[in-house]
Protein backbone atom coordinates (compact mmCIF):
# COMPACT_ATOMS: atom_id res chain seq x y z
CA UNK A 1 0.00 0.00 0.00
CA UNK A 2 1.56 3.41 -0.89
CA UNK A 3 2.01 6.06 1.64
CA UNK A 4 -0.55 8.51 -0.48
CA UNK A 5 -3.35 6.27 -0.24
CA UNK A 6 -2.73 5.51 3.71
CA UNK A 7 -2.61 9.23 4.47
CA UNK A 8 -5.33 10.08 2.50
CA UNK A 9 -7.18 7.07 4.60
CA UNK A 10 -5.90 8.33 8.07
CA UNK A 11 -6.32 12.25 7.25
CA UNK A 12 -10.31 12.54 7.41
CA UNK A 13 -9.80 9.72 11.09
CA UNK A 14 -7.51 12.36 12.54
CA UNK A 15 -9.54 15.52 11.72
CA UNK A 16 -12.95 14.49 13.29
CA UNK A 17 -10.93 13.07 16.36
CA UNK A 18 -9.54 16.67 16.47
CA UNK A 19 -13.32 18.82 15.75
CA UNK A 20 -14.07 15.95 18.81
CA UNK A 21 -11.93 16.84 21.23
CA UNK A 22 -12.53 20.70 20.31
CA UNK A 23 -15.73 20.28 20.61
CA UNK A 24 -15.62 18.41 23.65
CA UNK A 25 -13.28 20.71 25.41
CA UNK A 26 -15.78 24.14 24.28
CA UNK A 27 -18.58 22.14 25.81
CA UNK A 28 -16.74 20.94 29.37
CA UNK A 29 -16.26 24.65 29.77
CA UNK A 30 -19.38 26.37 29.02
CA UNK A 31 -21.30 23.70 30.97
CA UNK A 32 -18.60 24.67 33.97
CA UNK A 33 -19.74 28.34 33.95
CA UNK A 34 -23.40 27.66 33.58
CA UNK A 35 -22.74 25.34 36.55
CA UNK A 36 -21.22 28.29 38.54
CA UNK A 37 -23.39 30.99 37.39
CA UNK A 38 -26.24 28.49 38.47
CA UNK A 39 -24.83 27.60 41.65
CA UNK A 40 -24.23 31.49 42.45
CA UNK A 41 -27.84 32.37 41.93
CA UNK A 42 -29.50 29.76 43.90
CA UNK A 43 -26.76 30.69 46.26
CA UNK A 44 -28.09 34.26 46.50
CA UNK A 45 -31.90 33.21 46.25
CA UNK A 46 -30.96 30.98 50.00
CA UNK A 47 -29.33 33.94 51.58
CA UNK A 48 -32.76 36.11 50.34
CA UNK A 49 -34.91 33.95 51.87
CA UNK A 50 -32.51 33.85 55.20
CA UNK A 51 -32.75 37.58 55.32
CA UNK A 52 -36.18 37.64 54.98
CA UNK A 53 -36.86 35.45 57.29
CA UNK A 54 -34.15 36.73 59.83
CA UNK A 55 -36.17 40.14 59.40
CA UNK A 56 -39.49 39.00 60.22
CA UNK A 57 -40.90 39.06 56.11
CA UNK A 58 -40.76 35.44 56.23
CA UNK A 59 -42.31 33.12 59.40
CA UNK A 60 -40.83 30.23 59.96
CA UNK A 61 -42.00 26.55 58.96
CA UNK A 62 -44.95 25.35 60.38
CA UNK A 63 -44.19 21.50 60.84
CA UNK A 64 -47.39 20.42 62.49
CA UNK A 65 -48.95 21.75 59.96
CA UNK A 66 -46.47 20.25 56.97
CA UNK A 67 -47.01 16.89 58.70
CA UNK A 68 -50.75 16.90 58.16
CA UNK A 69 -50.80 17.64 54.73
CA UNK A 70 -47.92 14.87 54.10
CA UNK A 71 -50.28 12.33 56.19
CA UNK A 72 -53.17 13.80 54.30
CA UNK A 73 -51.36 12.83 51.13
CA UNK A 74 -50.33 9.75 51.57
CA UNK A 75 -53.73 8.06 52.49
Amino acid sequence: MSSGVLLSNIIPFAGSGLVGYAIGFALKKILKWILIIVGFLAGMFFLGVQLLQKYGYVSPVNWALVRRHIRQLLR
